[in-house]
């Protein structure tokens, strides 16, 4: 193989769009050892957080999500242009063979370059409906997968061992059942608060009995949750970010989890029974669309996130005292996960670019 130049992966801002661009390049490198990717990338803390850990080289770019203010709009539109020229750059000095795009912020000024200097696209659409960068920019692509249809591409390391060697690779007692909490690569504040406020309830404190807690918070502050659940009485570790996930997942019980398509697709993988609480806040309601194929399989519950901890958690705590105490209902639902593996669109976008590396 000739290797012409890199493969530019474009997406950030939240996990969701980094990862399934690294479980592509990891698939691209099972085939194609000497594969280089690069991620165009935001300049959030968390894009670099997950790439400096990896060794794959990335390049920031100042694009930030479309204001709603209107007074916003001409920065909007300076980080737009530059955002665009950066890529344009990068594209034509490291004489990319080809973009993908898994969408967000960052992916919508990347594709405007690669139309300009005339790299082939394919976009990534993860979510169940896609997001409005990809819908806008499937004018250009050369090819499209769509991970509701194919599945989410997973790394490698985001599906764990059996739950045993899962939860001592974790530091958890093997006889004792473990709850995941997580919102996210982010955090999410309602889920950080709702756990808080849910613990206050003598029938979940009592359910959780005997259950230890692993919580990834993110950015805010562990020390009110650390406290609520040792008020509880119940042991848990609350971290702010974990890059190898899949441990987590598999050694998890039951797991109380944001509706993105990395999350589910990880929860799904994993077999782990999982209360879905979708963003409130996304118009088209996308986690929710996320996570129904589980949910209408009974593999899976959806709980509604009002956005605000006590409301969350006065939805969540039915759920919580039902699936708790009943380890024949989380095995069902166990066992209808393990039976019908998720699919996953890693290798077709993996072969695609390697089929452009070839040329």
């Amino acid at each position: 193989m000739t290797r012409r130049g890199p493969v530019v992966f474009a997406g950030g801002g939240t996990g969701g769009h980094v990862f399934p661009g690294l479980a592509v390049l990891e698939r691209l490198r099972e085939q194609h050892p000497d594969a280089l990717g690069i991620f165009a990338v935001s300049e959030r803390p968390l894009d670099a957080r997950i790439l400096a850990e990896t060794g794959v080289a990335w390049v920031p770019l100042p694009a930030v999500p479309p204001p709603r203010a209107p007074w916003r709009w001409p920065g909007f539109g300076r980080r737009w242009r530059e955002s665009v020229k950066r890529a344009e750059a990068l594209l034509r000095h490291r004489r990319a063979v080809a973009v993908l795009a898994t969408g967000g912020f960052v992916a919508a000024p990347t594709i405007r370059a690669a139309v300009r200097v005339r790299v082939p696209v394919g976009l990534l659409e993860l979510d169940a409906v896609p997001g409005k960068a990809l819908r806008l920019a499937r004018w250009a692509a050369d090819r499209r997968f769509a991970a509701s249809r194919g599945g989410v591409p997973l790394r490698r390391a985001a599906v764990g061992p059996d739950p045993g060697a899962a939860r001592a690779a974790l530091g958890f007692p093997g006889d004792r059942p473990l709850l995941f909490v997580s919102g996210g690569s982010q955090g999410a504040r309602s889920v950080n608060e709702g756990m808080a406020e849910v613990l206050a309830d003598p029938a979940v404190a009592e359910a959780l009995a005997g259950w230890g807690v692993l919580h990834l918070c993110g950015d805010r502050d562990p020390g009110q949750l650390e406290n609520a659940y040792a008020a509880a009485g119940v042991p848990a570790r609350v971290e702010r970010f974990r890059a190898e996930i899949g441990s987590a997942w598999a050694a998890a019980d039951l797991a109380v989890a944001r509706a993105g398509a990395g999350s589910v697709a990880e929860a799904w993988a994993n077999a782990t029974p999982t209360l879905f609480l979708p963003y409130p806040f996304h118009r088209d309601r996308h986690q929710a669309a996320n996570a129904r194929p589980l949910v209408e399989a009974g593999a899976a519950r959806l709980v509604a996130d009002p956005g605000a901890g006590p409301r969350t958690a006065r939805l969540l705590a039915p759920s919580l005292r039902e699936l708790l105490p009943d380890p024949s209902r989380r095995q069902a639902m166990r066992s209808w996960l393990r039976d019908n593996p998720p699919p996953d669109c890693g290798d077709a976008a993996a072969d695609w670019l390697g089929a452009r590396l070839s040329c």
